[in-house]
């Protein structure tokens, strides 16, 4: 035991803003989940919409989906790998899907990154959806129950429709351990939960970035949000978003860049 009083929001904060001058230390998968909690508020701040509770974050894109000709796009990928989005989260009207990036790093924004996005965005998201139905069915995919939590998110959504009798099968072999005909299940559920009665959605692009200007001129089919903007967003929240919306101010700096002896220290 000690004497230590227990940590507080404001600790998490402080240690995340010391560990990210480090060498080798990423901030951007530490603050996913405070960017999750705000995401609906800062889409509605920024872009004037309301988006629904639910937000799938690392939203997987199928590369044998994006890419017609992958061998030349991608050489030596499968077409089942795929890349992850940050989030995906869905107006509340279930139009338009929004694809966000998240970047406490502007260096780390590359162009195979804007490459995959834009070829996404191209996309009729029914086509994205069956890029997880493909994924799900092989016979070797080793995380089948995250992708039933996957769809079962999307269900809940409302952007795929499911026969409860198939999905309460498909639920049942495969928890809590697929069985070993696990995949005829599988099959079985999604015809009907990939039904293309779908209208078709448009597909927007976001990023989330530390000047709101990193992506170029070059890339105004996609849409940025600097911390500043967000941070006045959060901070209306109270709470946690104060404290969020202080540090989001101090992230705008490039890490490594600041005097040691300027942090604020750590009890």
């Amino acid at each position: 035991m000690t004497d230590r009083l227990s940590p507080t929001l404001e600790d998490v904060f402080r240690t995340l803003d010391r560990w990210r001058h480090l060498p080798g230390y990423r901030l951007e998968p530490n603050l996913a989940p405070f960017f999750g909690l705000y995401l609906r508020d800062i889409l509605l701040g920024h872009l004037g919409i309301e988006t629904h509770p639910i937000i799938v974050p690392e939203f997987p894109l199928r590369l044998g989906t994006l890419y017609e000709n992958l061998s030349k796009e991608r050489p030596g990928a499968g077409e089942n790998q795929s890349v992850q989005v940050d989030y995906a989260t869905f107006s509340s009207d279930l139009k338009t899907v929004y694809l966000v990036e998240l970047k406490t790093d502007e260096k780390s924004i590359d162009e195979e990154q804007k490459k995959y996005l834009r070829a996404a965005k191209e996309k009729d998201f029914n086509d994205l959806l069956s890029g997880i139905w493909q994924i799900c069915t092989q016979d070797n995919l080793p995380s089948r129950r995250k992708y039933v939590h996957l769809i079962d998110n999307l269900i809940e959504v409302g952007l795929i429709k499911s026969d409860k009798c198939a999905r309460s099968e498909l639920y049942k072999k495969t928890f809590p351990k697929p069985e070993s005909h696990w995949k005829k299940f599988f099959t079985n559920a999604i015809p009907e939960i990939c039904g293309r009665d779908i209208d078709k959605r448009e597909i927007k692009i976001v990023y989330i970035s530390p000047s709101g200007n990193a992506l170029g001129s070059e890339n105004m089919d996609f849409c940025e949000i600097g911390f500043d903007h967000v941070a006045d967003i959060v901070w209306k929240c109270g709470g946690i978003g104060r404290e969020f919306a202080y540090y989001l101010k101090r992230w705008k700096d490039q890490a490594g860049e600041i005097d040691p002896r300027k942090l604020r220290s750590v009890p």
